[in-house]
């Protein structure tokens, strides 16, 4: 039989993935390869709940944690493009309620917020919903002056959330489907963590440990608690084939599967623009809008689209 031409990156792969796997990389492991052109391969690895022993398959949905920031943006650069959206106007144009304590007199905007410039806090995860989160702003100050620097924040990200709902009118796993999930073809995708996916979705682990005890060796992951979430920053749930389908239509320079233009190369140029520097990360890493790119001697000249993602139990990349 004769070979195919990624035959051996494709072995290789399998071989690191299974012998990470082995040595606790997790109790499940969905990889894709894909191409610009097409998908390659998928492998599995492991089982999806280390106490009943489903196995992981080609269906199995993973959170991706941050990965849904690209997910997040590339919306709102489809609303632009629709012109729905101005994603150089202030985030009061679209949410009147919008507050946040401020020094400055500059506005802070949905390209300030896209690029982790917007000076916003990282986190609100004691409040229970996106909405809430996005109101409590109002009792943090910003810590630099819009645009001036990089400091990474989730609930931007939850702003943008709230924006997309408020523009669409949808719900935001709604609002997703009809600008990014279906015209790329992603059926096995979905913006939030519903219960209804729980039968598909594999859980998220963790390693045990008993009270305040050291952790035993050999360590027993076990599956943390199931929830429900639906936030901007980290809620989307896919499959590695899914997600191949979104990193392809990046590096056809915002072509879809079938063709025909989703982004136009203006709004891709956007996304994977060096906006800020990205701190705490590789060397010429920098941040564009929901992605990061890296374009460094290690890359010999080439542009590296970068994603990673971690939610409760779950690891993506």
């Amino acid at each position: 039989m004769a070979r195919r031409p990624f035959d051996s990156a494709v072995n290789a792969i399998d071989r690191m993935f299974a012998e990470r796997h082995r040595q606790g990389l997790g109790p499940g492991v969905s990889v894709a390869v894909t191409t610009r052109d097409e998908l390659v391969a998928t492998r599995t690895y492991g089982v999806a709940n280390a106490d009943r022993g489903d196995p992981v398959t080609d269906r199995t949905l993973f959170q991706i944690g941050s990965i849904t920031k690209h997910i997040t943006a590339t919306a709102c650069l489809r609303l632009a493009e629709q012109g729905r959206l101005d994603v150089q106007a202030p985030v009061t144009q679209y949410l009147d309620w919008f507050r946040v304590g401020s020094a400055f007199a500059a506005p802070i905007t949905l390209h300030h917020i896209l690029t982790h410039t917007a000076g916003l806090v990282m986190m609100m995860d004691s409040y229970p919903s996106s909405w809430a989160q996005v109101w409590m702003l109002r009792e943090t100050n910003l810590g630099f002056e819009p645009g001036s620097r990089f400091s990474y924040s989730n609930v931007g990200y939850n702003v943008l959330q709230c924006v997309i709902q408020t523009v669409t009118g949808l719900r935001f796993d709604e609002a997703l489907r009809e600008l990014v999930f279906a015209p790329l073809g992603m059926s096995d995708t979905w913006g939030e963590i519903l219960p209804d996916l729980y039968p598909r979705l594999a859980d998220g682990h963790k390693y045990s440990s008993v009270n305040d005890r050291p952790m035993p060796r050999p360590a027993k992951q076990v599956a943390v608690n199931r929830y429900a979430m639906s936030q901007g920053c980290g809620s989307v749930v896919t499959t590695a084939a899914d997600l191949a389908k979104y990193l392809r239509m990046q590096l056809r320079g915002g072509r879809a599967d079938d063709g025909a233009e989703f982004l136009s190369a203006k709004s891709i140029e956007t996304m994977l623009f060096p906006h800020a520097p990205f701190e705490g990360f590789f060397e010429g890493t920098t941040q564009g809008y929901g992605a990061l790119v890296e374009q460094s001697d290690a890359t010999h000249g080439h542009r590296r689209i970068i994603g990673g993602g971690e939610n409760l139990g779950f690891e993506a990349t």
